[in-house]
C-alpha cells in the first residue's frame, strides 16, 4: 500500500457523520487479501461455528484490516488519537431472503443514557464484493441521535447500505438505527462488526481540519430532521470547545416557555431541537431545563439533560 500516516477524514466527511452518522469508506487490499480472508471466514464457520468476541485472535489477517490507514484515519478522527477497540466484536454471516429487523445496538443489556457526542463507533467490515442483492447492512441516516424510531415503514425512504467492492466498510456511530437488508442471492455474506470508544474528551480537532467554523454538509443521502443547534455543538465539541452553545441566542419569557413546552413533543426531533434551542437562551433557558429534568416523564427528563450538556460555560 505504500501508506503508514493515518489518512484522516476532510471537513465535509465530518459534517456529513455528525448529521448522517455514518460514512461510507474503502480499503485498498489486494483481491488475494480479501479472498484468502473470506476463505478462512468460510472454514471457521463451518468447523467451528461463529467465533463471536474470539473473531479477531482467531482470524490473524484481521489485524490488518484495523491497521490500514484508511481505517485508523477514519477512527481516529471521529475518536481521537488515544481510541481504543473494545473487546466485544462479532462476525454476522447473512444468508437470508428477508431483512432484518431494525434496532440500536444495546450496551450489552444495560441501560445508559445514549450520548449525541461520539464516544463510540463501530466498524463494519465487507470482506467479500458485497453488492445490494448480497444484503449489505442497511443505516436510517441522521437517527444516532433519537432514542425512538422516528420512522413508521421497515422499507422506509433514505436508508444508506453499505454495498461496495470488497474492503468496504461502514463507519457508524454506535447508537445509529441499522440492520440487515435482504440476501436474494442465497449466497454467503458477511460482515465483521468491531467496537471502538474514545478515551479522552477532545481538546482540538482529530481530523484534517481547515475550516474551524460549523456549517451543513454540501448535500445529504436523504431528507433528515435539521437538527443545526445540535450539529454545531457537536462540531465544536469535537474541535476542543466545551458549552459553545451557552448565551448565544436572545430569547423573552414567550420564547423559552414555547421551547420548554416543546421539550413534551411526541415526536423526538422536535423535542431535542428545543432542548438545544434551550440551551442557548442564557439562565432562562438553563432554569426551563433544569425543570424539565425533573419531570414525571423520564423521556422528558433525559431530553432535558441533553440540553443542559450543552448549555454548560466553562466559564461560569
Amino acid at each position: 500500500m505504500g501508506r503508514e500516516v493515518p489518512v484522516l477524514l476532510t471537513d465535509e466527511q465530518m459534517r456529513t457523520f455528525i448529521t448522517e452518522g455514518f460514512l461510507i469508506l474503502q480499503t485498498d487490499f489486494s483481491e488475494e487479501f480479501h479472498q484468502r480472508l473470506t476463505e478462512q471466514l468460510n472454514q471457521v464457520y463451518d468447523q467451528e461455528g461463529n467465533p463471536g468476541n474470539n473473531l479477531l485472535p482467531r482470524i490473524r489477517d484481521l489485524q490488518k484490516v484495523f491497521d490500514h490507514p484508511i481505517v485508523t484515519g477514519a477512527l481516529t478522527s471521529v475518536l481521537g488519537p488515544n481510541y481504543l477497540m473494545h473487546t466485544h466484536r462479532h462476525g454476522h454471516f447473512n444468508a437470508s431472503p428477508k431483512a432484518g429487523g431494525w434496532h440500536k445496538d444495546s450496551y450489552w443489556g444495560y441501560k445508559k443514557m445514549r450520548n449525541h457526542h461520539p464516544w463510540w463507533a463501530m466498524v463494519m467490515y465487507f470482506p467479500q464484493d458485497t453488492p445490494v442483492e448480497l444484503g449489505p447492512t442497511g443505516v436510517m441516516p441522521g437517527t444516532q441521535n433519537y432514542e425512538t424510531r422516528v420512522f413508521e415503514s421497515d422499507e422506509a425512504e433514505g436508508e444508506a447500505v453499505a454495498s461496495g467492492k470488497a474492503g468496504t466498510f461502514a463507519l457508524i456511530h454506535y447508537d445509529i438505527w441499522h440492520r440487515s437488508t435482504p440476501n436474494i442471492l442465497g449466497k454467503p455474506r458477511f460482515m465483521l462488526k468491531f467496537e471502538f470508544m474514545r478515551t479522552q474528551a477532545p481538546t482540538a480537532p482529530s481530523w484534517d481540519c481547515v475550516d474551524r467554523e460549523w456549517r451543513q454538509p454540501a448535500s445529504f443521502s436523504t431528507k433528515i430532521a435539521e437538527h443545526d443547534n445540535m450539529w454545531k455543538d457537536t462540531w465544536n465539541w469535537l474541535s476542543g470547545q466545551v458549552g459553545s452553545l451557552a448565551d448565544t441566542a436572545a430569547a423573552d419569557a414567550a420564547q423559552v416557555q414555547a421551547a420548554a413546552a416543546q421539550l413534551e413533543d411526541a415526536f423526538e426531533p422536535n423535542a431535542i431541537n428545543a432542548a438545544y434551542g434551550l440551551a442557548a437562551m442564557g439562565e432562562a433557558g438553563v432554569q426551563a431545563l433544569l425543570q424539565g429534568l425533573r419531570h414525571e416523564n423520564v423521556k422528558v427528563s433525559k431530553t432535558a439533560a441533553y440540553g443542559l450538556s450543552a448549555a454548560w460555560n466553562r466559564s461560569g
